[in-house]
């Protein structure tokens, strides 16, 4: 009897058809092929294939590229880590007829000397960067200027070439990166004081580097007779990029 049963069972699974035979059988039921897949993974055709172009190619690219958010300008207010100094711009006689300027930064009381000039000993100086400049390049009196060093030195300059100017602190932002700088507040008003100021006679040189009457100022004296050979002037706007962005950024 136990044969019996055991055979018996054995019929049943015989005929019990397997999930993939019954796929099968229902698709043939249905007047489809057995050897069709149903199951819409098939092959998608490729027509007009150029083995010649790489897959990546983007002609075989789908939609177009996206482009790059163009940066954006606004005004910063600085932290209370970021203690700033006053600042003023410098003129000569050989910059005025494009009306060039340099920009200084300056953290220490300053001292005119008999000399006819005046002695910082914590100053730096500014310059108009190429990378701030936008495409149509600055619009008068909105160049925008960044540190020339971090560290602060010693200079003396002619007390009768610089006028004090109010800047506006600005952060320009590319999206992955930014940058800081400051605009000079009534820039070209400024420069054209500071023109005004300066006799059209006058030679810097006579002034500066002079030691008499301050003999403590040696030292000082060395890097005001370096600092006007730079020649680090910008435009007052005239032209698309200030002259000191090339000096600046190399």
């Amino acid at each position: 009897d136990h044969e019996a049963d055991d055979d018996g069972e054995g019929e049943e699974e015989q005929t019990e058809e397997s999930p993939a035979r019954q796929r099968r059988s229902n698709a043939a039921a249905d007047g489809a092929s057995p050897s069709v897949r149903t199951s819409g993974r098939e092959r998608k055709s490729v027509s007009n294939f150029d083995p010649s172009k790489p897959v990546d190619s983007p002609s075989l690219k789908k939609g177009p590229r996206s482009k790059k958010p163009e940066p954006t300008v606004a005004p910063y207010t600085p932290t209370d880590k970021e203690i700033f100094g006053k600042f003023f711009v410098q003129v000569e006689n050989e910059w005025r007829e494009v009306k060039g300027f340099r920009l200084f930064e300056y953290k220490c009381e300053p001292r005119e000397l008999p000399s006819g000039a005046t002695s910082f000993s914590k100053i730096r100086e500014w310059y108009c960067s190429k990378q701030l400049e936008p495409a149509g390049g600055f619009l008068p009196g909105h160049q925008g200027f960044m540190p020339a060093l971090q560290t602060f030195a010693s200079m003396r300059l002619p007390t009768i070439s610089m006028v004090e100017v109010e800047v506006v602190h600005m952060i320009k932002d590319w999206g992955t990166y930014t940058r800081k700088f400051v605009e000079i507040a009534q820039e070209q008003d400024k420069v054209a004081e500071a023109y005004a100021k300066l006799p059209l006679d006058f030679n810097s040189g006579t002034v500066e580097g002079d030691d008499a009457g301050d003999p403590e100022d040696d030292d000082e004296g060395e890097d005001g007779d370096e600092a006007p050979r730079k020649k680090r002037r910008v435009s007052s706007g005239k032209a698309k990029r200030a002259s000191a962005a090339a000096d600046g950024d190399e």
